[in-house]
C-alpha cells in the first residue's frame, strides 16, 4: 500500500505569521500532533509539534543555569504562558522537517517515523526544487489500517 492511498489530503497547515495561540488551539482542539507550516503556494517551510508547542512554556538553559530556583518554580511556569503568546509560527518551527513521497510504501513511511521519532509525516512532491505539501501521514493512519488488514484476514480464515 502507497502512502496516498492513507493520507489525508486536506491537513490543517499554518503560515509563518501564524499566532502561537493559534496554533496552540488547532494542536490541541483537533487534536493533531503537528502543523505543517506552509507559504501561499503551499510550499513546505516547517513544521510545529505539540513539543514545540510546550517547551515554549519551559524555562529555557541560561534560567536553569544563572537561577535555578526560579526554573523550577511550576507555579511561575503557569504564568508565563502568556510571555509566549506574541510569538509566531516562525519563531518556533522545526526548520528540518521529516517528509514522504506519495508514492512511498506505508512501512516506509512508518519506518521514518519511528527513526525520527516523529508522529506525522508531510507528504511532499517535488516542483522547481521546492517541496510542495499534498497531504498529511501520521503513525495512527498506517497502524490503523495495518491493525483493520488483520482483523478482516483473521474474519475470513474463521469464515473459511
Amino acid at each position: 500500500m502507497k502512502v496516498n492511498q492513507l493520507m489525508s489530503r486536506k491537513p490543517i497547515t499554518a503560515r509563518s505569521d501564524t499566532p502561537f495561540n493559534k496554533m496552540w488551539k488547532l494542536i490541541f482542539i483537533k487534536r493533531i500532533s503537528g502543523i505543517p507550516v506552509v507559504d501561499r503556494k503551499k510550499t513546505l517551510l516547517g513544521i510545529i509539534s505539540e513539543e514545540d508547542l510546550i517547551e515554549k512554556l519551559y524555562p529555557s538553559y541560561e534560567d536553569y543555569f544563572f537561577d535555578p530556583l526560579y526554573a523550577r518554580d511550576f507555579e511561575q511556569m503557569e504564568e508565563r504562558v502568556a510571555d509566549v503568546s506574541h510569538l509566531k509560527a516562525k519563531d518556533f518551527m522545526s526548520k528540518q522537517v521529516y517528509t514522504t513521497t506519495e508514492d512511498a510504501p506505508i512501512m516506509k513511511a512508518a519506518s521514518s517515523m519511528l527513526i525520527y521519532k516523529v508522529n506525522c509525516l508531510p507528504v511532499v512532491r517535488e516542483k522547481r526544487k521546492k517541496q510542495i505539501l499534498v497531504g498529511i501521514i501520521c503513525k495512527g493512519d498506517i497502524f490503523g489500517q495495518i491493525f483493520r488488514s488483520r482483523l478482516s484476514d483473521q474474519k475470513k480464515k474463521r469464515s473459511s
